[in-house]
């Protein structure tokens, strides 16, 4: 193995004006290093080249919970300053010459001229989808001072989306590209139909609130554009976010970027001598992650919300539009009306507004329905549902009890949350998609990184109602996490060795087979009670059909079962103990379960060989049906009580959204 200290990173290979590129970006990112705190240096870097790797998951989050995370991506708001500069820049320059002056070429001449830091800022930058929205658009304006032709923004809007799919059509599924054309579409669609301003803003009171109110219709308008997106892939709502868009948006754009933008051009010249305008940003920016801190994290700043269907969506949308369009324009001597170009057309038609009317009415309609049937299917049905989630080599199990109640044991992770929390990115999207936001039983079968790293995330984002766990504490990262996060969600686990070992939840019989109630003083002298052989281990039974969720039980738990329960562990679903281990799964363990259906819960390929080959014939040799989450996906039970389904099906959502901004 070559040690790390001879590894050198070299640059990409690129051709000529590439690699000019490259060692820009560089040259600025270089002098970046040397100011500030880490924070600071992360989020200038994002803001003045579009490097985003070096933000904190912390500062992140907060940015998302305000609102805020447009801020975080170069788009319409940094390329605009450059343009504008460049062009108020060239427009005084080329003013001094008689030649320009005499042919009115100033305005033609400065347009042409901004061309160039404009794609030269969005080559450096990364031209990233919102990046290359906001190019286009700005070259497409500029240009439109040489053909003397009136500005159309939404048909600017729609030849930037255009030109981006034909030179690369996968962007339409970024999210990136989603959130940005949809946003900035709200803006130019919506804010028009809902705000108009005072066209009397002499004076700085009036100016204040004139900014003021279009920073909070701007905000909103942009909100509803994009907020079924933003459900869909952050199950977030930010309720903090006019507030914080006020506050921020001058601070950081119109402060921090524009003089960070003119010391990342001295960089270039001199990095000693833009040092000390760097640290000014540094500074400011220290100010305004303070001030997002203190917004996320005030109470109700942002909501968690389920995860809508595409038919949601679309309805939502039909909905949104059809609202917005049946308001009325506004005057088409409005300043909101000719800054952003839209023309004051006539009236709606009767034939349109009764168009109109019928979308609304069906889309109103079918949401109701839609809401109806969810709340069927939440709160309502009598059948019993388990899902054993595809977790990797981990375990995570969904109970869905008749009527509504749901338990979850276990939440998967792997050993570093650094490299995927499989509570944030499996488990969570799939409750959500199922509508779920209160998990009524969180159980703990052991504390092993594969069964407990997916835990805090659960018990942070959902409202849990209760606590199982045998309270056998381990010296992990992810036990401490989900014990802080118990902690702070005021969480706390009954004492096991007098909690009761039999439940009833809606017909549904909840039965703790394993550890004994005193296994703590008993495994001081009885040396097999690891923890895996304490795992908390739980036996369901609804009507006919039983189920058997183990944990990691090796075979001296698996003996003890069976001496103290016998055919009372019989199960016509099993998930096996321990992954398919050959350490469990033993004969007389397996002769006592006589399991129809036996569920491995496995990584593809794993270094543990499990199942192991042994088990798989054992079971096999009684008949049983195997299902492994590494090849089959999740699988998905259930039952009435009698009849019994057992469909195997894709549960993974392991996108990472954050990253894709």
């Amino acid at each position: 193995m070559i040690p790390s200290s001879e590894i050198e990173q070299t640059a990409p290979q690129r051709g000529g004006f590439l690699q000019w590129v490259y060692r820009i970006r560089k040259t600025i990112s270089r002098t970046l290093d040397n100011i500030g705190e880490a924070d600071e240096r992360a989020v200038l870097k994002a803001l003045l080249i579009g490097e985003r790797s070096g933000i904190s998951e912390r500062i992140t989050e907060n940015f998302s919970k305000a609102g805020l995370s447009h801020l975080l991506a170069i788009s319409g708001l940094h390329v605009g300053i450059v343009a504008t500069t460049s062009f108020f820049i060239f427009r005084w320059i080329l003013s001094w010459f008689p030649f320009f002056l005499w042919r009115a070429w100033t305005r033609k001449g400065a347009a042409l001229l901004s061309l160039i830091p404009v794609l030269g800022y969005g080559l450096v930058s990364g031209m990233s989808p919102p990046t290359q929205r906001a190019v286009i658009m700005i070259i497409i304006f500029l240009m439109t001072f040489l053909i003397h032709k009136e500005h159309e923004s939404l048909n600017t809007l729609a030849t930037a989306a255009i030109l981006i799919l034909i030179l690369h059509p996968p962007s339409l599924y970024s999210i990136s590209f989603q959130l940005s054309f949809a946003s900035v579409f709200a803006i130019l669609y919506f804010l028009p139909r809902l705000w108009q301003p005072d066209d009397d803003v002499s004076g700085i009171r009036k100016r204040i609130k004139n900014y003021a109110y279009s920073s909070l219709w701007v905000t909103l308008s942009a909100t509803l554009g994009v907020q079924p997106l933003v459900m869909v892939y952050f199950n977030q709502i930010s309720l903090i976010s006019p507030v914080s868009n006020i506050i921020l948006i001058p601070i950081v754009g119109f402060g921090v970027v524009p003089l960070g933008l003119f010391f990342a051009g001295i960089s270039l010249i001199s990095p000693i001598a833009s040092l000390w305008g760097f640290e000014l940003c540094a500074a400011i920016l220290k100010i305004s992650l303070n001030l997002t801190d203190f917004l996320a994290n005030l109470p109700f700043s942002s909501l968690k919300t389920i995860t809508p269907s595409l038919l949601e969506i679309t309805f939502a949308y039909l909905l949104l539009l059809a609202l917005i369009t049946l308001k009325k324009k506004p005057l088409s001597d409005s300043q909101l009306l000719r800054a952003l170009s839209i023309r004051n057309k006539e009236s709606l038609s009767d034939g349109v507004k009764n168009m109109l009317l019928m979308i609304t009415v069906v889309s109103a309609s079918l949401l109701c329905l839609d809401a109806l049937y969810w709340g069927y299917q939440r709160f309502l049905r009598s059948d019993f549902r388990v899902t054993v989630l595809d977790v990797g080599q981990g375990t995570a199990s969904l109970l869905e009890f008749p009527k509504g109640p749901v338990m979850l044991i276990d939440a998967g992770g792997f050993s570093s949350f650094s490299a995927f929390d499989m509570g944030k990115m499996v488990v969570a999207p799939l409750l959500w998609r199922k509508k779920i936001r209160t998990v009524d039983i969180l159980v703990l079968s052991h504390a092993n990184s594969d069964h407990v790293n997916g835990m805090a995330y659960i018990a942070e984002h959902f409202h849990v109602k209760a606590i199982w766990a045998n309270t056998e504490p381990e010296d992990s990262s992810g036990y401490r996490r989900f014990m802080d996060v118990l902690q702070e969600q005021s969480l706390f686990p009954a004492d096991f060795k007098t909690f009761a070992r039999h439940h009833e939840i809606n017909d549904v019989s909840l039965d703790i087979v394993n550890p004994p109630p005193d296994f703590m003083e008993r495994r001081q002298m009885e040396t097999w009670r690891d923890i895996n052989n304490n795992s908390l281990a739980v036996h369901a039974g609804f009507g006919n059909v039983t189920l058997l969720f183990p944990g990691d039980i090796k075979s001296g738990a698996e003996k003890e079962m069976v001496a103290l329960f016998g055919d009372r562990l019989q199960s016509r679903v099993l998930v096996a103990p321990h992954h398919g281990s050959k350490t469990s799964n033993s004969a007389a363990f397996v002769e006592t379960i006589k399991p129809q259906s036996v569920i491995f819960t496995t990584g593809l390929n794993n270094r543990f060989n499990f199942p192991h080959p042994s088990v798989i014939k054992r079971y096999q040799d009684m008949g049983a049906t195997l299902l492994n989450t590494a090849t089959h996906g999740a699988v998905q039970i259930c039952t009435d009580g009698n009849t019994l389904t057992i469909t195997p099906f894709n549960s993974k959502n392991v996108e990472n959204h954050h990253g894709d901004l």
